[in-house]
């Protein structure tokens, strides 16, 4: 228990809502200027419909919060629905809105009725409590939900949303305790203790929430350029500069290996788009790079190197293995149709195969699997060539004969 003058304490709560108000400025701006974070405004809105309630409270008498208890709880409830309505988007999830706005709209009459008929102010703290509890309990399924995706930012975000469904369900019976202990004095603001504890429990879990959700946007922000540099964006597989940086970080860890490329071409692209049109092409390579994902583990590598050629590091395969990958991937693009709806397009590819002995290797082992790739072309297409002597198989069926 802690004595301060009613004045004194009444700018020292005032520190709270003017620093979430700062801190949701922030929020706000950094939103503006991240298009792609829009959940930012729906949080910063929120923060600061809460600070300018919170600051209204305590800056007028208590015994005038008969009078303003309906405009509060709007002001509340708006801004707990900004706050989870944001937290939903960002995780891809359809938020309750009609609900969560007929709930807020029974609290504000409930507050009015409370306050203004019956003149039993407490109430409606009681009331709004609950329904504020209400709005952030619908959000917090999909927060929930959402994939970390190993991001340490994504795991505190989650803590500290799921902190403030606590905060606000614990506040619904601290209320309860205060009023059926203390009376109606228990809640008076520049009086209680317990408000002052309230204040700096809610500063404390706004505070990381909103330094979290920046640190989020701004996270998401740098993964979405990175994307963007090492991601082919018509296929979505690697570009080829972004091959090699992964290929080198793959080959310098010895216990990856053994390793094998696989040099990927379509047959007789160009007539394909001389004849259906570039954009039937690209369709054609998207559904392509596809079929190659889906055809080889997480671990592998996927790139596009240029036109209709792609590229495949297969770790910890030896050659006879991604012999036996690209029959499967020869045939599964064999029996796929491509393009045009109203007449099916078959493609064909031809590869070249050649294992690689390590980081020094790698350009070395690429022209010998381009070199294997052209005797494929020259040979008649729609095969696979690699050199015999490095396979335990028969050198016919590998090297000048079309898989079946």
């Amino acid at each position: 228990m802690f004595i301060v003058d009613a004045l004194d304490f009444q700018y020292f709560a005032l520190i709270v809502p003017s620093s979430l108000l700062l801190l949701a400025l922030v929020l706000w701006m950094c939103g503006r200027a991240l298009p792609s974070q829009r959940f930012l405004l729906w949080v910063a809105a929120g923060f600061m419909l809460l600070s300018l309630s919170l600051t209204t409270q305590i800056l007028f008498p208590s015994q005038q919060l008969d009078l303003l208890a309906p405009l509060l709880t709007a002001g509340y409830m708006a801004g707990a629905f900004c706050q989870a309505y944001g937290m939903a988007l960002r995780c891809g999830a359809v938020y309750p809105w009609r609900l969560a706005m007929g709930l807020s709209g029974m609290a504000v009459v409930a507050s009015m009725y409370w306050s203004w008929v019956e003149h039993h102010w407490w109430w409606g703290p009681m009331v709004s409590s609950v329904a504020i509890a209400t709005l952030y309990l619908f959000a917090l399924p999909a927060v929930l939900r959402h994939p970390s995706l190993g991001r340490l930012l994504e795991r505190l975000l989650k803590v500290a949303y799921f902190a403030f469904v606590v905060y606000a369900s614990m506040r619904v019976a601290l209320v309860a305790s205060i009023v059926g202990r203390d009376g109606v004095a228990g809640l008076l603001i520049v009086e209680s203790p317990y408000w002052a504890h309230l204040l700096v429990v809610a500063f404390f879990i706004s505070m990381v929430f909103m330094l979290v959700a920046l640190a989020c946007a701004i996270q998401d922000l740098l993964h979405r350029i990175l994307q963007e540099r090492n991601i082919d964006p018509l296929t979505k597989v690697l570009n080829r500069r972004a091959f090699f940086e992964e290929a080198t970080r793959s080959l310098s860890h010895k216990t990856s290996g053994p390793w094998s490329i696989i040099a990927c071409d379509l047959d007789y692209f160009k007539e394909i788009n001389d004849q259906w049109g570039h954009h039937v092409g690209d369709k054609v390579l998207a559904q392509v790079a596809a079929s190659l994902v889906s055809q080889v583990r997480t671990n592998d590598l996927v790139a596009r190197f240029g036109g209709e050629e792609f590229c495949i590091l297969l770790n910890g395969t030896p050659l006879e293995e991604a012999y036996q990958v690209a029959q499967r991937i020869r045939a599964d693009l064999a029996k796929q149709h491509f393009g045009l709806s109203e007449r099916a397009i078959t493609v064909t590819s031809s590869f070249g195969l050649a294992s690689i002995h390590g980081l020094s290797d790698l350009e070395a082992g690429l022209r010998r699997a381009d070199q294997f790739l052209f005797a494929a072309k020259r040979m008649g297409r729609d095969r696979i060539c690699v050199d015999p002597a490095a396979l335990l198989l028969q050198p016919a069926a590998v090297a000048t004969t079309a898989l079946p």
